[in-house]
């Protein structure tokens, strides 16, 4: 048994289904109802027409099925939708289940309304990209028609079997190779939204999913990645082109807490879009290699190791700890286990480095070779500890004949590193907030604490 009483909030919708033929169906989700859920987070009903008609206010009662067979289903109702909820993904399944021109009524949960200011907006956005027609229902329904004809292209999740496809499309827009490998290392917490157009995926744009530490509290962001439109689609670059709707869909699935590392001319096109607004800039760090700092030591350290574990979780806690003011990516042993350990392209070492006198761990450093160069791609350390990590990382750089050991920072960052004498280079990289949310929370992600581990591509 299940309880409709909002489908008479819905009038047309109630006048339609009224009208349709007695062995039609409608499927209805509800996010209160107990059933085990789909993969779009929704428990999936059947219901009977005559049951919907016998349905009278307050509180009326029908009986429903679980079984997903038979018919195409006429109409749907959700009801009860939370800003949790996807409308990219449960509004093109919908598409791909209801007929033409056939009818979807939703209702707003109104708990929700202290969350994303705009989330009514975006399963209107959704829904009109899908090609539907709108009409609103106050105070909490919106009704919308699916269209006579498919839309030339749409935003769409992306699932597995997209995989070659979205490769294909990161080789013609980037030159390099995006493996299932690489693709499950990046996306196997995340996804994506893709722009389906005849059978081809004509744009990408994924989000990472990053724990980070936001002035003391832990929280959970994305990092927008692989944003990439086919080339023969670029100068469709309108507020209804691809790149707007791919990118707008993704940010309002993943947002809004994200973050990414545009170049400047991807940072503008973001900004004219209203997707982005500068936090911070990346510097690129350098030092020449030299071997005479033999105040320190290091040596391998293996994450998988309970005892270098726990090394790693120290080294963490008092970096937390220090920049508890400010935003950075968790460094915790899980992470540094997947970020680098797991990588399926690359090879890191992990360095614990100590004090020749005391003994006692300064911090971590991970790097790798980059032909003349060791790059530092992470630390984690205590703050006062950063220009001596930093001098350990020359001494490797010279210990294998290279010429220079580099890394990445925040520029609001970068005098912490003052002591031990960088080159400062400035890489043409841009660290944006997003503000197409419109939400009080994106203003948490400013602030950050950056390497180049933190992004997907170093």
């Amino acid at each position: 048994m299940a309880h409709y009483p909002t489908l008479m909030t819905l009038p047309p919708l109630f006048s339609a289904i009224s009208a349709l033929p007695a062995d039609e169906t409608i499927v209805a989700w509800d996010f209160a109802a107990g059933a085990a859920p789909l993969p779009c987070g929704l428990q999936h009903l059947r219901v009977a027409v005559p049951a919907l008609r016998q349905l009278r206010p307050p509180g009326a009662r029908c009986s429903v099925g679980l079984s997903v067979g038979g018919n195409r289903p006429a109409a749907a109702l959700l009801q009860n939708i939370t800003d949790t909820a996807s409308p990219v993904q449960i509004l093109a399944e919908l598409a791909r289940r209801l007929p033409r021109r056939g009818l979807i009524a939703l209702q707003l949960a109104a708990s929700a309304a202290g969350g994303t200011p705009r989330w009514r907006e975006f399963w209107i956005a959704a829904a009109r990209r899908l090609g539907c027609s709108v009409q609103t229902l106050p105070p909490d329904g919106i009704l919308l028609q699916s269209p006579e004809t498919a839309p030339r292209w749409y935003p769409d999740i992306a699932t597995d079997a997209d995989i070659p496809a979205i490769g294909d499309l990161f080789h013609r827009v980037f030159g390099g190779t995006l493996t299932e490998a690489l693709y499950r290392w990046k996306y196997a917490a995340g996804g994506g939204i893709v722009a389906r157009m005849g059978g081809q995926i004509v744009a990408h744009c994924g989000a990472m999913p990053r724990r980070v530490v936001m002035r003391g509290s832990i929280g959970e962001a994305v990092q927008l990645v692989d944003v990439m439109v086919h080339p023969s689609y670029r100068g469709i670059l309108g507020r209804r082109g691809v790149f707007h709707e791919t990118t707008a869909a993704a940010i309002e699935t993943f947002g809004p807490l994200a973050f990414g590392f545009p170049n400047l001319r991807h940072m503008q096109l973001g900004q004219r879009h209203g997707f982005y607004a500068p936090a911070d800039r990346v510097v690129e760090l350098s030092w020449s290699a030299r071997s005479n700092f033999a105040f320190s030591s290091s040596r391998l350290l293996d994450i998988e190791l309970a005892e270098d574990r726990a090394i790693a979780q120290e080294a963490w806690a008092r970096m937390a700890a220090d920049l508890r003011g400010q935003v950075l990516g968790v460094r915790d042993p899980e992470w540094l286990s997947y970020r680098y350990a797991l990588h399926p392209n690359h090879c890191h070492e992990i360095h614990v480095v100590r004090s020749r006198l005391s003994g006692r761990c300064k911090g971590l450093v991970v790097t790798r070779q980059e032909g003349d160069s060791l790059l530092v791609l992470d630390w984690v350390a205590a703050l006062i500890h950063l220009p001596s990590v930093a001098r350990a990382a020359q001494n490797m750089a010279a210990s294998r004949g290279l010429l220079r050991c580099t890394t990445w920072a925040a520029e609001s960052f970068a005098a912490r590193f003052a002591p031990s004498q960088p080159i400062i280079i400035d890489p043409n990289i841009t660290v944006p907030t997003i503000v197409w949310c419109r939400d009080a929370r994106e203003a948490q992600l400013r602030g950050w604490w950056l390497s180049p581990g933190d992004t997907d591509f170093r």
